[in-house]
């Protein structure tokens, strides 16, 4: 998903960096995720207004969904 995106859906540059990351998330709001998850999703990053894209692989939406509950509308 992120290949075919050439320009920041924020600002509309093409100075996008795509980069292999690691980071924690942690949701202090929500009292059914506690603790922190790691995941090493794939970013795309604008390197003129610093806007971030990133999607997780299936595996940690999975962990993501068994541990938290949807959003109602």
């Amino acid at each position: 998903m992120l290949d075919a995106i050439s320009e920041c859906i924020l600002c509309g540059s093409s100075k996008l960096l795509r980069l292999n990351t690691e980071m924690y998330l942690h949701f202090t709001a929500l009292e059914e995720l506690r603790e922190a998850i790691f995941v090493r999703p794939k970013a795309l990053v604008c390197s003129d207004c610093g806007f971030i894209l990133c999607n997780l692989s299936e595996k940690e939406l999975k962990i993501l969904g068994d541990k938290a509950s949807p959003v109602s509308a």
